[in-house]
């Protein structure tokens, strides 16, 4: 079976599905628009990269994403892939549902149809018609399966979910753990355990609320929560 991997980054999580693509016997393309190279050994053994002849800015609005189309339409015509698995959804997602390809996997990445999906009309417009269009969803909690349902009547039997986070194994505690008092907190208090930079994840809210928050920890703890605001940073305890 042939799997073309549509994606626009390089992270560590696109790595690991297509190692187990790749593992799993099925023979894998990627295909990220956004960059022509990776650092070495990053591609697993066995997957094949697509080269493309343009090359879009990441986090492009659906419309300029859109330019990648011809050049998509004929990369399929010419890998011929049993199944396309696509995502983010207003890019990657959005083109596929363009291509008018079937079968295919739409993938979200969370902030995507979390925060992303609420830009303007355009990007609503392209998360409703992906989610629409795709044979197959996937995501990794509740909280966006919840949220892709207002977008679209997804049946349960067409959404795979299953949380695909940090690798296990990779961090293990070291040392003792605290003592009560130390974990103590003030009655009410939230505590917040972040394993991730904070750094290229936030943005200063808008509204009422001030300061710097985590872009994804505020819009899962509100959705979760079904608390309609955000937290500011001096709320948080990491």
């Amino acid at each position: 079976m042939k799997i073309l991997y549509f994606s626009d980054n390089i992270s560590g999580h696109n790595r690991r599905f297509l190692e187990k693509l790749s593992q799993a016997g099925l023979e894998v393309w990627f295909l990220d628009p956004t960059t022509h190279s990776a650092a070495e050994g990053w591609l697993p053994e066995e997957v094949r990269w697509v080269r493309t002849k343009q090359t879009l800015p990441r986090n492009s609005d659906p419309a300029t994403f859109a330019h990648f189309q011809p050049e998509f339409q004929g990369l399929i015509e010419d890998i011929a892939p049993d199944l396309i698995h696509a995502g983010p959804i207003q890019s990657c997602g959005y083109l596929t549902t363009l291509s008018r390809f079937h079968p295919w996997l739409l993938t979200s990445w969370g902030s995507d149809i979390l925060f992303a999906a609420q830009r303007s009309q355009e990007w609503e417009q392209a998360t409703q018609m992906a989610l629409s269009s795709a044979d197959g969803f996937f995501c990794d909690c509740d909280t966006v399966r919840a949220k892709a349902k207002q977008f679209a009547d997804i049946p349960d039997s067409r959404i795979v979910q299953f949380p695909w986070g940090i690798k296990k194994g990779l961090f293990a505690p070291v040392g003792p753990l605290l003592s009560e008092d130390e974990w103590e907190r003030e009655p009410g208090t939230h505590l917040f355990i972040s394993t991730r930079s904070w750094s290229t994840l936030c943005w200063k809210h808008s509204d009422k609320h001030t300061g710097w928050t985590p872009r994804c920890a505020c819009y899962c703890w509100a959705m979760d929560q079904k608390q309609g605001k955000c937290w500011s940073s001096s709320k948080f305890t990491a």
